[in-house]
């Protein structure tokens, strides 16, 4: 591996018009391998600093969590964690920027009311694996709103945003009543699944079983879709749009 300008050969084959099939080379050189492994391990130690930073202040807070603890949670030095994140804001930030990026991916595209299919139950569904999945990234939310972080309230604005979005969306469908507020239901929708999630040791006290078993959340998910099904959706079956 001494030789840094070695070449390697790689045959590719991409399909041009007209069907015909080119084949080109490409050159790989030793110094690119360590280059992109480089950056691939620098990745890897980022995310998982990140990923202690967002579990330990869902757990701690930001003014309880120090570097340190970032560090040792994550299995590196103190120094790896500066090397990346120079400050514990910078770092809150990219926790910030890593759950925006996750309600981006799973509520970025509003669903549509349809005759084939109950659009309360997929969105309750989509809700529900959110929450399972990312747990801690909705504890570090709730947490930071209960002490009324400003990183928190501008993530809970995005929620908001996300949820109105998808209430307009069944209102153009016709399928809420005509009286629904749709302030509310975006307030209310979003307030109730931080609650829960925040609440969670007390929740699970009067329960059979933890919230986070699969039993417990998935009953959860039915009632809390019963509950705005009953309290926003035309039961009519007529068009309930707005005038």
């Amino acid at each position: 591996m001494g030789n840094n300008t070695t070449v390697l050969e790689c045959s590719n084959r991409t399909r041009p018009p007209h069907g015909r099939v080119a084949r080109h080379r490409s050159v790989f050189t030793a110094d690119t391998f360590w280059s992109m492994a480089a950056a691939d391990a620098d990745l890897t130690a980022m995310a998982r600093i990140r990923n202690a930073a967002l579990e330990l202040l869902s757990r701690r807070g930001f003014a309880a969590t120090s570097i340190r603890d970032v560090a040792a949670e994550a299995g590196v030095s103190a120094g790896l964690v500066q090397h990346y994140f120079p400050t514990k804001v910078a770092l809150r930030e990219a926790v910030d920027d890593h759950v925006i990026a996750l309600v981006t991916d799973t509520f970025g595209d509003t669903l549509a009311a349809s005759r084939d299919k109950d659009v309360l139950v997929d969105l309750g569904d989509r809700v529900t694996q959110f929450v399972k999945a990312h747990g801690s990234a909705m504890r570090y939310v709730a947490r930071g709103l209960a002490d009324s972080e400003e990183s928190a309230l501008a993530l809970f604005d995005i929620f908001i945003d996300v949820a109105t979005a998808q209430w307009r969306q069944l209102d153009e469908d016709g399928v809420l009543r005509q009286d629904a507020d749709l302030v509310w239901a975006s307030l209310h929708v979003v307030m109730l699944n931080f609650a829960t999630v925040l609440f969670e040791d007390a929740v699970s006290r009067h329960l059979p079983r933890p919230f986070f078993d699969d039993r417990e959340i998935e009953r959860w998910n039915r009632v809390t879709t019963e509950f705005f099904r009953s309290g926003l959706l035309n039961q009519s079956g007529g068009r309930g749009r707005r005038t």
